[in-house]
């Protein structure tokens, strides 16, 4: 299982939020696995960055 930087989170979060950029697009673009991850983190973000470590 891949860990994450709590930085690397928060850039693809506010990527997705201040652009035009689907999950599967960060997905393709990051070679991040699965989208759900991603759906995950954003969903979590909604107001709480910080609990994304």
């Amino acid at each position: 299982m891949t860990k994450y930087t709590y930085e690397f989170k928060v850039k693809l979060i506010q990527e997705y939020w201040n652009g035009d950029i689907s999950y599967s697009d960060l997905m393709r673009k990051y070679n991040i696995s699965s989208m759900t991850t991603i759906r995950r983190w954003v969903m979590q973000s909604c107001g709480k960055i910080h609990s994304l470590v």
